[in-house]
């Protein structure tokens, strides 16, 4: 679950990883075409998630100590569920292909302002209400408290990891990387690989995925029209070799690595062994699968 989980956060809108990786690559208005590639490719890295899983977890222990909970809540309905996830993805994915129907311009502009990526999260987080059992106040109080309990150290390293992409993202490393791919001509397709390369290593140091693909999208923009990059449909494929690479690997400066291994009961020693190495051979998966896809649409 958690391999799946990581791959749909740095492949598909509207997350804000790819979400603003998509931007800064002149995508804003083929945000639908993103989440069509970025479910494609998602079904290749979450087959490998799923056969190393079932490898690996007869080597892995589970530290949980289950416990009875005192009082059995009804689970809410499938529907009610999945709402808050797919609500703001049909809704996004609906504004991208509006221009495509015949309708009034002000209807298309209210679907398109529904649809813009704050509003149609927005309209999610609103969605997810109804999941709550019950709105007396000590419930509230008591749901509140857990989640800033499990959530703290998340997000501390969370802030951390975006400061110090910040920081990079301030160095010259930005302008060196523009020179080198500059004087080199390096192709379509070799942009896609310099750019999974690019936000692995920034994964890889910083640990937050989203920063691995603000700052890669940020520094490969300006090198779309020298390597002669300009169909939405391979820029989207460059979107997710980043994505790729902003999988590569999770450790522990990551946030998501202490979600999985703190929720799922893991030691330390675990956690490298599972989601560490799987989050490796997903992001290699991402890769090679955006590749051939740009290739075949080359030719």
């Amino acid at each position: 679950m958690a391999g799946g989980l990581y791959t749909t956060h740095v492949l598909v809108p509207p997350t804000p990883g790819p979400l603003a990786c998509a931007g800064n690559l002149g995508l804003s208005e083929h945000i639908g075409l993103v989440i069509l590639l970025g479910l494609a490719v998602s079904i290749p890295s979450t087959f490998v998630a799923i056969i190393f899983a079932n490898k690996i977890n007869k080597n892995i222990e589970n530290q949980a100590n289950v416990e009875e909970d005192k009082e059995v809540q009804r689970l809410p309905s499938p529907f009610l569920s999945v709402l808050p996830i797919f609500l703001p993805i049909i809704l996004i994915a609906f504004a991208s292909f509006i221009l495509l129907f015949q309708f009034s311009e002000n209807t298309k502009n209210l679907i398109q302002f529904i649809g813009s990526p704050l509003i149609a999260l927005c309209l999610g987080l609103f969605a997810s209400f109804f999941l709550v059992p019950k709105w007396d106040k000590s419930f509230l109080n008591d749901l509140m408290g857990k989640g800033i309990t499990q959530a703290g150290t998340i997000l501390i390293l969370t802030g951390a990891g975006g400061a110090f992409g910040a920081l990079l993202k301030a160095t010259p490393v930005a302008q060196m990387v523009n020179d080198w791919v500059a004087d080199s001509q390096v192709s379509g397709v070799w942009l896609l690989v310099v750019g999974f390369l690019i936000a692995a290593l920034l994964k890889t140091a910083q640990g937050s995925s989203t920063s691995a693909l603000v700052i890669t999208s940020s520094m490969l923009a300006p090198l779309l029209q020298t390597v002669g990059l300009d169909s939405p449909v391979e820029i989207s494929l460059l979107v997710m070799a980043i994505g790729g690479g902003a999988m590569t690997v999770s450790h522990a400066n990551d946030s998501y690595f202490w979600v999985v291994s703190q929720f799922g009961h893991f030691s330390l020693k675990e956690a490298y062994r599972s989601l560490t190495l799987m989050s490796f051979l997903q992001g290699l998966a991402v890769l090679l699968s955006a590749v051939v896809l740009f290739i075949l649409v080359r030719n």
